[in-house]
């Protein structure tokens, strides 16, 4: 009925909406051309003169100005500013006077001052007690990845003299400015009637003689060790081979001469019969006045304490280390151990006799002691030196070398760690809790590596280093491997045996060694190796406890 039907398509024209023509057209300008010119004036605009019209009292315009004034800034003359100064009435307080001082007017600044001021002295005031930035130094210089040599220290006196004397001991002082060598020899048989050497040098000076030192003392016979006063940067302390002790003010160049101790001769009771082998300031809290004390080890056994207050005619306090048949036993070295701070100015606290007190000594056995703070008598009273009794100061016996211990240091960021070396070859670590060592190295390729010092490193907990027999000194840092040495380099002229060393605690990038042929070298140290980082004292309190446990394992089968 219905089917699908395709109609054809229609379309309407519009009515209203007309079709759109367009053309295409092209334009092109003629070619640009571009030129350079300058020009000079034969006379600048700002150039002023020095004369002065004294009769139009005119001022002239100083040549500072002249740069300001290029910069499009206003400069007004003393006289502009006089008379645009508000008058003032002659019965004005004379105590609110404003001298106006300012050459430059500059309203919007000194309103911006004024807002910012509030804020900016409370942020001040925040940051001056914030704990945020504890630790952090910057550092202006640029990186160094390296270990290399800044200086090579050779007096030209001894090549002139033809002096065939080692670099016995090395110390820096407190601001890190100085650098103390002690000339000598360690080798010397009986009594010594050689003349030795102190010099003095500052490394940080730009015209710095690698050939003469700033200051050379003459010993009567051979100094063998040397430490800087903790706070007083020009007070030196050395110690000589017939058991003599001496303090020099080096500030002063000819008279520095402060005290010396009697000599062994004079026939006084109690001095030191051998060669001293350490000298060093401790800090002593029974004093108030003269709070730091010296004390001297020595082969003969004795350990002695001396103040400045009696000008070191006689030893204030004193003990002696003996064997079983209570022979006397040789002290060859001794240090304090840290209050276990763990931040960078903690570690830099002075040796105080409160703390734990270690020695080191020629059969190779390392003991705490258990010496105390000693009162400091009256200068007058010289009847206490018939009455000093010598104590033997021994408490606990740790792990003997197989060899005479050269070196004790405590770390300065743990109580409780600290090392020995000895001329056995080995460094030992031990935990001031535990008679066997926690963990050792051997520097050396042979057992006859002896190694003559050791040292941590003031600013890194990690970082420690040795000098030895076979002419290198070792660096070793712990965080990376604690097999290897991080850093070796060949410190001895010539291969010979290196005798001493000393980090530089202000400078912390700063170490000194001293070899067997006289030569002295500072070592510039790369920033992996003095720059502290946030996490290493807990990280080192971690391991430390960690080796604790392992040795304690070890000796007994049971876990702590």
């Amino acid at each position: 009925m219905f089917s699908d039907v395709l109609l054809e398509e229609h379309s309407f024209e519009s009515t209203w909406k007309k079709v759109r023509k367009t053309k295409q057209r092209e334009t092109q300008t003629e070619t640009l051309e571009f030129g350079e010119n300058e020009t000079q004036t034969v006379v600048s605009t700002f150039q002023t003169t020095d004369t002065t019209d004294s009769e139009a009292n005119t001022t002239p315009v100083p040549p500072c100005i002249e740069e300001r004034t290029r910069r499009g800034e206003m400069w007004l003359s003393p006289e502009q500013v006089a008379a645009s100064s508000p008058k003032k009435s002659s019965g004005d307080d004379d105590e609110n006077d404003e001298i106006i001082d300012e050459s430059f007017i500059d309203s919007e600044m000194l309103q911006f001052l004024e807002n910012v001021a509030p804020e900016m002295l409370a942020q001040l005031e925040m940051n001056v007690r914030t704990s945020a930035f504890d630790g952090y130094h910057v550092s202006w210089e640029d990186s160094k990845d390296t270990v290399s040599t800044l200086h090579v220290l050779a007096p030209q006196m001894m090549e002139d003299n033809n002096l065939d004397l080692q670099v016995t001991s090395l110390c820096w002082n407190c601001n890190g400015s100085l650098l103390a060598t002690a000339y000598g020899r360690i080798d010397c048989v009986g009594w010594c009637t050689e003349k030795g050497y102190v010099t003095i040098w500052n490394p940080m000076r730009d015209d710095l003689n690698e050939k003469k030192p700033e200051i050379t003392i003459e010993t009567d016979n051979y100094p063998l060790c040397l430490d800087f006063h903790p706070e007083e940067p020009s007070v030196l302390c050395g110690g000589t081979y017939n058991g003599e002790i001496f303090v020099w003010n080096v500030a002063n160049e000819n008279d520095n001469l402060i005290a010396q101790t009697q000599s062994q001769l004079s026939g006084t009771t109690v001095m030191h019969t051998d060669p001293i082998q350490q000298v060093k300031w401790f800090v002593n809290r029974k004093e108030t006045k003269l709070k730091y004390v010296i004390v001297s080890v020595s082969g003969d056994g004795k350990i002695l304490f001396w103040t400045m207050n009696n000008k070191m005619n006689f030893p204030i306090a004193g003990n002696e280390v003996l064997n079983r048949k209570s022979g006397p036993v040789g002290v060859m070295c001794i240090d304090v151990l840290s209050t276990g701070g763990r931040s960078l100015s903690s570690s830099q606290e002075p040796p105080c006799l409160e703390n734990t007190v270690i020695i080191g000594t020629d059969l190779g056995t390392v003991y705490k002691t258990n010496i105390k703070p000693v009162p400091i008598p009256d200068a007058g009273k010289k009847q206490a030196v018939g009455k000093l009794v010598l104590n033997d100061p021994t408490a606990f016996k740790y792990e003997t070398h197989t060899g005479p211990v050269q070196r004790v240091s405590g770390n300065p960021f743990h109580r409780s760690l600290f090392l020995s070396c000895s001329c056995d070859g080995t460094v030992k670590f031990f935990n001031i809790v535990e008679s066997g060592r926690v963990h050792h190295v051997m520097p050396g390729s042979s057992i006859d590596s002896y190694i003559y010092s050791a040292q941590w490193s003031p600013v890194r907990p990690f970082v420690f280093a040795c000098a030895c027999k076979d002419g290198n000194m070792y660096i070793y840092d712990l965080e990376a491997t604690n097999i290897k040495p991080a850093v070796t380099m060949q410190a001895g002229m010539h291969g010979a045996p290196v005798l001493s060393l000393a980090f530089n605690a202000a400078e912390h990038h700063l170490l000194a060694t001293g070899d067997a042929a006289g030569q002295v070298r500072i070592w510039q140290l790369s920033d992996t190796l003095s720059t502290l980082s946030s996490h290493e004292s807990t990280m080192l309190a971690n391991k430390a406890t960690a080796a604790r446990n392992e040795a304690w394992h070890k000796h007994t089968g049971l876990q702590l």
